[in-house]
């Protein structure tokens, strides 16, 4: 009877540290996993690594850029160039085929309520290549054989406006601008030799000054004062000699006009009553250039 108690004893104890050791395996917290290692660099050692191309990289967000401003209608434009047409202009009707350019016909049309003539014909062309600012001169051939100097100042306007001064003058020599230029250089000479007189008498008197010659000082004054009042007057007579020499001046005029615009610049009467030389200038666009529609005058 002992002996069973003490079987069923031991099997009980057995069952027991069964149980127990069940238990504690239940209850053991779980190994934590070793770390990750990160990959190895292929990079050798003392380089720098290389940056990763750009698809790889995060985007980032990108700032909206401002749209370019809209260029402004009024916006300069300069020129390509001017073309100056010179036309006689006749109060009879012509029997001759019109060869008057296009835009030259539009603004004496546009004109013909202050133009009493009938009929035109075109006598020179010049083209003048330049751009909004600068002073150029040029030569046409006028009627009978005349020759005539164009000189063109312009400078930058508003918006499309190009300010210009138009001259025209007579470009052929006559006898008696020949004669004048003789004269001018005779006076020159004159003005130099007068130059070195009133020189040498400022001197004589600054010695005298410092002398204390006053009667002396008193009279190369008056002396000097004479030669400086004959040379203002010499010098004066030089310009006009020189302007004469240049020919008669026939159409002197300063206006505005826009960048296209085709401007009817001036008249002059020929020796013959019924004919008129006209004088019309274009500021020609440059190619691909969108301008306003303006009226020719």
């Amino acid at each position: 009877m002992t002996c069973g108690v003490r079987h069923v004893s031991a099997i009980a104890a057995a069952v027991a540290l069964a149980s127990g050791i069940g238990v504690r395996a239940q209850q053991a917290p779980p190994t934590p996993a070793p770390p990750a290692q990160a990959p190895r660099s292929s990079v050798p050692a003392g380089q720098t690594p290389r940056t990763p191309p750009p698809s790889a990289q995060t985007p980032r967000p990108t700032t909206p850029q401002p749209a370019p401003p809209a260029q402004s209608r009024d916006a300069f434009r300069a020129p390509q160039g001017f073309s100056v047409v010179l036309v006689v202009a006749d109060l009879q009707a012509a029997t001759a085929p019109d060869d008057v350019p296009p835009a030259a016909r539009r603004a004496l049309t546009d004109m013909k309520e202050f133009l009493p003539y009938k009929s035109y014909k075109l006598v020179d062309a010049a083209w003048i290549l330049g751009q909004s600012t600068g002073n150029t001169t040029t030569r046409l051939r006028g009627p009978e054989e005349q020759d005539y100097e164009v000189n063109l100042a312009t400078s930058r306007g508003e918006g499309v406006r190009v300010s210009v001064r138009f001259t025209l003058r007579d470009a052929g020599v006559s006898e008696y601008a020949v004669a004048e230029m003789a004269s001018v250089a005779e006076r020159q000479r004159e003005t130099e030799k007068m130059e070195r007189e009133i020189l040498a008498t400022r001197q004589k008197l600054a010695e005298a000054r410092r002398a204390n010659q006053e009667d002396v000082a008193k009279e190369l004054k008056s002396q000097l004062e004479a030669m400086e009042r004959r040379q203002r007057s010499q010098s004066a007579m030089t310009y006009q000699s020189k302007n004469s020499s240049r020919g008669r001046l026939v159409i002197d005029t300063s206006f505005s006009m826009d960048v296209g615009e085709t401007v009817v610049v001036g008249t002059s009467r020929l020796k013959a009553n019924s004919k008129a030389l006209i004088a019309l200038l274009t500021a020609v666009p440059a190619k691909g250039t969108r301008l306003p529609t303006t009226a020719s005058r």
